[in-house]
């Protein structure tokens, strides 16, 4: 209790080994601490606790334990303590082979450590001391260090380690690349399997046997594990700064980004959880995957190298990246990546941004989807948020609250794990960054002043009849209503006079009411590109955008000023640049000089392209993914 506020109850947090679990308040009562403050019975209240921890303490390990004032961070002394507790009951496998009479120790080394350095002497000695504490790993390991050129005593240090490690030194003059180093390191290594390790980190348990059982027995193709930041204030503990990688909407394009504190409430923070990818801080995986992936891509100067290389590696082994965030490491974040490097690292990390769209941007556009509408929080890990708008405007035939409620419940069977909200006609008073699919129940939704519109968001026009497309057809020409993306028909009726009309359709049904749009089967989003700022030229554009959306594209004019979300960029002139993280191809405007192979574009098409020939160069660019190096 707070003496000096003692009928505000008191927020608690148990911590283990300087990482905040479970926040409680006090259950019971003491009725002697009444008596010794010459209190009443009910002036103090709950000042007792009893908390139970998480089952990690019963793996044998001795760990700190102690209770901490949330409001302040004053640690209760009176609880620390060390904790080592057994768990004595096994759990029988089914799969299990035959007992084996006498375990034999490899006689070469399982896991081959690879680590550069640069200047780090410092943090290698906590790396190395940290690793020695705490290893008890049945197997032999090898460390490689790939040092860039120190100018500390770091080979000397390495030199004094080199008695108590199985340790090769490869000393360059230079700072060369994380993708050369760490290619050079696994070409060296005798093991059959590879650990990446920065040398800013702490080891702060024996998980590297675990990791390698995932890896191995559970049939993963690479291993990471919870990564820990330390706090300068020591308030709260160590803070989470990984929990593996995720992608988000970043402008036009999905960006990796880690998992931390901030997505507690999404990400399994203390269990073993499938991510799109892991970051090479640390990050185990086999040798000959790593090989058979094309290793690290060389195009990279530190930065999302590791990220092409877990989405490479899925793809090539078909296992999943598993991040063990019941394994915890400390890691002083930004070191390797900072130290020794020249004045422009700002400009290399944007050269970096850039490559990574070049090789999976398209790939990543249609995947990120795929992910968000099944829900299996793979490269998305945000929910489905589709908005109804328009439940408050009675000019809608039936009924508009009546529709949104059939068409919600219907959306709710269909996808359970989507969030449906419902909008008003006008949503402009709405904050709409959060809303993936935006259905309009009428013609009267104006999309044009709503806040924060997402670049990738569906627009989807509902149409129960025949007379309610042409409406919608008549908004659009009057330029009242937003171009909508697709055209969802309730009958047969509506959907032959969509068709007809030309837009982008499909039929809503009980079984999948919002058609197409609730599957991986998306239309293709393309966004044409005019050759000049001249009425002739946005005429032309005019006219393709027409065709292929008569084709079934979600096909729109490009609009520098509010660019939405494209797959395919169609550039009907020289003059304009390729669009990172799409498929750029340049229509041919009949003058041979278009012909030729530009950089950035994936092909030439005719004046006049289909959507068939488009498809046809998309699948080609995004199907394998990205090339190895």
């Amino acid at each position: 209790m707070d003496l000096n506020l003692p009928d505000i109850a008191v927020d608690l947090a148990l911590r283990i080994d300087g990482e905040i679990g479970s926040s409680f308040r006090p259950q019971f009562a003491r009725p002697a601490l009444n008596e010794s403050l010459g209190a009443g019975d009910d002036q103090v209240g709950l000042v007792w606790f009893e908390v139970t921890p998480s089952s990690v303490l019963a793996d044998g390990r001795e760990h700190h334990v102690d209770v901490m004032a949330v409001g302040n961070g004053a640690v209760l002394p009176a609880v620390a303590t060390q904790v080592r507790h057994d768990e004595h009951r096994v759990l029988w496998s089914r799969t299990a082979g035959p007992l084996v009479e006498t375990a034999r120790r490899p006689a070469g080394p399982q896991v081959s450590v690879v680590v550069l350095n640069r200047n780090g002497s410092g943090l290698l000695g906590q790396l190395f001391s940290s690793w020695q504490a705490q290893d008890r790993s049945p197997f032999p390991v090898e460390w490689i260090v790939i040092d860039h050129g120190s100018s500390d005593d770091s080979l000397e240090l390495l030199d004094r380690w080199s008695k108590h490690l199985d340790l090769r030194v490869v000393a360059l003059d230079r700072n060369d690349s994380f993708s050369a180093s760490c290619n050079l390191g696994a070409t060296l290594a005798n093991a059959p399997n590879l650990l990446f390790m920065n040398n800013d980190i702490r080891w702060c348990m024996d998980a590297l046997p675990q990791m390698l059982h995932t890896l191995q027995a559970n049939g993963a193709c690479a291993v990471g594990l919870k990564l820990m930041k330390p706090n300068p204030a020591h308030v709260s503990g160590h803070e989470v700064q990984h929990l593996g990688v995720r992608f988000k909407l970043r402008e036009q394009g999905y960006w990796p980004y880690e998992a931390g504190i901030e997505h507690l409430d999404r990400e399994a923070a203390h269990s073993a959880q499938r991510v799109p990818a892991a970051t090479a801080a640390v990050l185990l995986v086999r040798r000959d995957d790593f090989h058979g992936a094309g290793g690290f891509h060389a195009d990279y100067f530190y930065g999302f190298e590791d990220v092409e290389l877990c989405l490479r590696l899925e793809r090539v082994t078909g296992r999943p990246v598993v991040c063990r965030n019941d394994l915890t490491a400390l890691h002083h974040h930004g070191y390797t990546r900072l130290t020794g490097r020249e004045s422009s690292i700002f400009d290399r990390l944007m050269r970096n941004e850039r490559v990574l769209q070049q090789h999976v941007g398209a790939w990543l556009k249609r995947q990120w989807w795929i992910s968000l509408i099944s829900g299996d929080r793979s490269l998305c890990n945000e929910p489905l948020v589709i908005g109804l708008a328009g439940a408050t405007d009675a000019g809608v035939r039936g009924g508009s609250d009546r529709l949104a409620a059939h068409l919600a419940q219907a959306i709710s069977r269909a996808c359970p794990h989507a969030r449906i909200l419902l909008l008003p006609a006008a949503p402009q008073a709405h904050d709409l960054r959060d809303i993936h699919v935006l259905i309009a129940l009428g013609p009267s939704v104006n999309l044009l002043a709503a806040r924060h519109r997402r670049a990738d968001l569906l627009v989807v026009a509902w149409a129960a009849s025949a007379p309610d497309v042409k409406r919608w057809a008549r908004s659009v020409d009057a330029g009242v209503t937003q171009t909508f993306d697709v055209c969802l028909a309730r009958s047969s009726g509506a959907l032959q006079a969509a068709l007809e009309a030309g837009f982008p359709s499909c039929r809503s049904t009980p079984d999948e009411p919002l058609g197409f749009v609730l599957t991986p089967l998306l239309p293709l989003r393309l966004s044409v590109a005019p050759a000049a700022q001249t009425a002739s030229s946005a005429r032309r554009a005019a006219a393709l955008v027409a065709a292929l959306r008569a084709q079934g594209a979600l096909a729109h004019l490009h609009d520098a000023q509010r660019p939405r979300l494209s797959e395919v960029m169609l550039h009907l002139g020289r003059a304009s640049a390729p669009l990172p993280g799409s498929v750029n191809l340049l229509c041919m405007s009949g003058e041979s000089k278009d012909s030729a192979p530009r950089p950035g574009f994936h092909g030439v098409l005719g004046k006049q392209p289909t959507l068939a020939a488009v498809r046809a160069v998309w699948e080609s660019v995004v199907g394998p993914l990205v090339p190895a190096p």
